[in-house]
């Protein structure tokens, strides 16, 4: 099978976050706030098979909603693992094209992360 493109995205993002029981060895959680997309680049590629590029597309820079919640297990007084996934969705439009409705993708991106997490 071949490649059908690559698409890049950074996003940065700030979010507040609830903590149901902060105090208890299981901490579920609650957040919300906002992500900013930039860099969005859209590589299409002509041929599969030899990977060659048809085309570039740069998307217009955007910002937008996250959602996030999650849940954090106490290893000890000052560590614990945490599970977070954070929902933002973002439709980017092509920066060349003046008509919005035209060379858009709609990307409603999941995103999961375990960590460990230090209490000071």
């Amino acid at each position: 099978s071949g490649k059908l493109g690559s698409l890049k995205v950074n996003q940065f993002s700030a979010v507040m976050k609830w903590h149901f029981t902060p105090r208890s060895f299981i901490t579920p959680y609650i957040g919300a706030g906002v992500g900013y997309f930039t860099g969005a680049q859209l590589n299409a590629t002509a041929d599969p098979f030899l990977g060659t590029t048809a085309e570039r597309v740069k998307f217009a820079n955007k910002s937008g909603f996250i959602a996030n919640a999650g849940v954090n297990f106490a290893v000890t007084r000052g560590m614990s693992i945490g599970l977070d996934g954070k929902y933002s969705p973002y439709k980017a439009r092509d920066k060349s094209d003046p008509d919005p409705t035209t060379n858009s993708v709609k990307l409603d991106p999941v995103t999961i992360a375990l960590g460990i997490r230090f209490r000071m």
